[in-house]
């Protein structure tokens, strides 16, 4: 599992005068999984004459040219899974991370004394990270839960509740057993919430999901601060004592599901409605093109299978559909297969978000949209 502490430690790792590398190789959907070997070979290619440049250090190159045959002899693994392996590498500094992205983005590689974390992060982005706690009145167990990955993160067992044995209370009249046992369950909830708490926190989880017996799921979270209440993003009714891995697994996930539909549907009306009020958005394919060619796109909705062939000017400057020349610097472009495509890493690469949205929603009319971040100067019109 892609963990929150693995994240933060690639985004503030400093190398001091060593180069970090960072590779972005694609992983194609392939029986014989012999795509990521080809990139990677052709990823390192280019950073080898890097090796050899006087620029660097002595332990700048050496540390580098062991970054690149790490990077190669792993893409001659079996395992990378479809989609894109991000690699940040500065082996004079101890640092080796593989992340799985469950997306494709550009092949990159680059040495430089920072790691290029920018498109990672893009796509992880749109992905929500849970807490799962599964509680009844004596004990508890925590799991992460992330892009359909559940790992368990701990367990809480209040010893003074086993101990007492609600049966065991001689001499007490039954109303006082169960006021005994109900004051016993709400303590146990309060430490739950107090764990549950510190999980999130390191987690960095942003979503929370309980499960447990129906009629101790509303008394737990009525509990919770509501900082933590307000993050609650569903339950599930489930017996803790006799729920497999998998059935937790199942049911969380599908609130996370449900969560995600939703939020691509408000951000979808969101941009819809600053657009009628005329506001900082674009809809539609040329508007966005646009907008991403001035590096205007705050926030990029798409609809999932979104493809269309268009042009990209060599220097950066200009995304379109159709043109012989950039009408920005007049440089000749170059045809694409999906122009959309181009366009994400171009958002991405400015410091925009990007979500694809599998939510029916009226996004299908225009297929792309854009939150911006200023209002678009004139769109140039192209030649040819």
């Amino acid at each position: 599992m892609i963990t929150a502490e693995t994240i933060e430690r690639i985004v503030s790792f400093d190398g001091g005068d060593l180069p970090v590398l960072s590779a972005y190789v694609a992983v194609e959907v392939d029986p014989g999984n012999r795509a990521p070997r080809t990139h990677a070979a052709s990823l390192m290619h280019t950073i080898r004459p890097l090796t050899e440049n006087g620029a660097l250090g002595h332990a700048a190159r050496v540390s580098l040219r062991a970054d690149i045959a790490r990077v190669e002899e792993a893409s001659q693994q079996d395992g990378w899974r479809p989609g894109t392996m991000a690699i940040f590498a500065c082996s004079g500094a101890g640092l080796y991370e593989e992340v799985a992205l469950p997306r494709t983005v550009r092949d990159r590689a680059v040495a430089d004394a920072t790691p290029l974390t920018r498109p990672m992060l893009a796509v992880l982005g749109e992905y929500h990270r849970a807490c799962v706690v599964v509680i009844d009145r004596e004990a508890a167990r925590t799991w992460e839960l992330y892009q359909g990955e559940l790992c368990e993160t701990g367990r809480l067992e209040d010893e003074t509740i086993r101990k007492a044995d609600y049966a065991g209370f001689h001499g007490l009249e039954e109303h006082g057993v169960r006021n005994r046992a109900a004051e016993l369950a709400k303590r146990h909830f309060r430490r739950v919430a107090v764990k549950l708490a510190s999980l999130c926190g390191a987690a960095g989880s942003d979503l929370i999901i309980v499960g447990g017996h129906r009629e101790e799921l509303s008394p737990f979270i009525e509990m919770l601060p509501g900082a933590l209440r307000s993050r609650v993003a569903g339950s599930f009714t489930v017996d803790p004592h006799t729920a497999t891995r998998a059935t937790i697994r199942d049911a969380a996930a599908a609130i996370v599901e449900r969560c995600e539909r939703d939020e691509e549907r408000e951000r979808v009306t969101r941009v819809l409605e600053t657009a009628a009020a005329g506001g900082p958005a674009a809809l539609g394919l040329e508007p966005c093109l646009w907008a991403g060619s001035v590096t205007g796109v705050e926030l990029l909705l798409l609809e999932d299978d979104a493809v269309a062939p268009g042009v990209v000017c060599p220097e950066g400057h200009w995304l379109g559909r159709k043109g012989a020349t950039c009408p920005v610097c007049g440089a000749r472009t170059r045809d694409t297969p999906d122009v959309i495509d181009e366009l994400v890493e171009a958002v991405i690469d400015a410091g925009g978000a990007i979500e694809h949205v599998e939510a029916e929603t009226a996004l299908r009319e225009h297929a792309i949209a854009a939150a911006l971040r200023f209002p678009l100067p004139p769109l140039p019109r192209s030649e040819g």
